[in-house]
C-alpha cells in the first residue's frame, strides 16, 4: 500500500530541482540585447548607419561581406538568445515551484482530513479555512508556457514588449502565490497546534515587495530600461522565498512523521 508520507517526502526532496537559484550574471544578456538593438535603431534614425564602413572576413572559399546592419543584427540576435533562455528559466522555475507547492498542500490537507475525527472542531475549523485558501490558490495560479514566452522575447524590438508582459504576469502571480501560501501555512500551523504536533515557522510579517504596476510604468516610461531592473528582481527575489521553504518544509514533514508515530503508539 502506498504510504502518503512517502509521497510528501518525495515532494519535499524535489525542492532541489524546482527551487533553483539562477545566476544574476545572466542579466548581462538583457543589457547587451537592449544596447545593441537600441544602437542599431539610433544609427538608422540618425542616418549614421550608412556612414559606417563595411568589412569582409576571409574564409576558405572566399570572403563574407559584413556591413554595420548585419553585424549589429547578428550580435543583437545572439544577445537576445541569451535573454530568451533567461526568460525560459525564470518562467519554468516559477511553474515548477508553484506546481510542487500545490501538491504539497494538497497532500497535507488530504492527510489531515483523513486523520481528523468528526467531533474535532478545533481541527475542522482551521481545516475548512485551509481548504478555502487552497481553492483560492488554485484559481489564482496559472501555468505559463516558458517556451512560448522565450520565443516571443526573441523578436527584435517587439520582444521587449513581450518581456514586459511576461514580467507583469510573473510578478502578479508570484505576489498572489506568496500571499495565499502564507494564509495556508497559518492554517496548517493552527491545525498542527490543535493536534499537539510540532508547529511550523510562519513568516507573519513577510509581504511581497514587488510592485507590478510600478515596474510596469517604469518600464514603459524608460522605453524598456526599467524592465532590466524588473527582470533582475524576478531572478534574485525568489531566493529568499526558496530559503523560507527550506526551513518550513522539513518541519512540516517532521510534524506529520511524529503524528504518525504517536498514532501508531496509541
Amino acid at each position: 500500500m502506498f504510504d502518503p508520507g512517502e509521497r510528501l517526502s518525495k515532494l519535499v526532496q524535489m525542492r532541489a530541482s524546482t527551487d533553483i537559484r539562477l545566476g544574476t550574471g545572466w542579466i548581462f544578456s538583457a543589457i547587451a540585447s537592449y544596447v545593441l538593438w537600441t544602437t542599431l535603431a539610433a544609427l538608422f534614425l540618425t542616418g549614421l548607419l550608412q556612414r559606417i564602413p563595411s568589412f569582409t572576413i576571409p574564409v576558405i572559399l572566399g570572403s563574407i561581406f559584413f556591413d554595420a546592419t548585419t553585424l549589429l543584427s547578428l550580435l543583437g540576435i545572439c544577445a537576445s538568445t541569451g535573454l530568451a533562455y533567461l526568460v525560459f528559466r525564470v518562467v519554468d522555475r516559477q511553474n515548477k515551484h508553484a506546481l510542487r507547492i500545490r501538491e504539497i498542500f494538497s497532500e497535507s490537507l488530504r492527510r489531515i482530513e483523513s486523520e481528523t475525527r468528526p467531533g474535532q472542531l478545533n481541527v475542522l475549523l482551521p481545516l475548512n479555512s485551509a481548504e478555502q485558501d487552497f481553492s483560492a490558490l488554485l484559481q489564482n495560479t496559472h501555468e505559463r508556457s516558458a517556451i512560448l514566452w522565450a520565443m516571443l522575447v526573441l523578436i527584435p524590438y517587439l520582444g521587449w514588449l513581450f518581456l514586459i508582459i511576461t514580467l507583469y504576469h510573473l510578478s502578479e502571480e508570484s505576489n498572489v502565490h506568496e500571499r495565499m501560501e502564507r494564509l495556508l501555512l497559518e492554517d496548517l500551523d493552527r491545525i498542527l497546534g490543535a493536534t499537539g504536533s510540532q508547529r511550523i515557522p510562519v513568516e507573519t510579517h513577510y509581504l511581497p515587495s514587488r510592485s507590478s504596476t510600478g515596474f510596469l510604468l517604469a518600464s514603459l516610461f524608460t522605453i524598456g530600461i526599467g524592465s532590466i531592473f524588473w527582470l533582475y528582481e524576478m531572478i534574485s527575489s525568489p531566493n529568499r522565498h526558496f530559503g523560507y521553504h527550506s526551513d518550513f518544509e522539513p518541519n512540516l514533514l517532521a510534524a506529520f512523521a511524529r503524528s504518525q508515530v504517536a498514532r501508531s503508539g496509541t
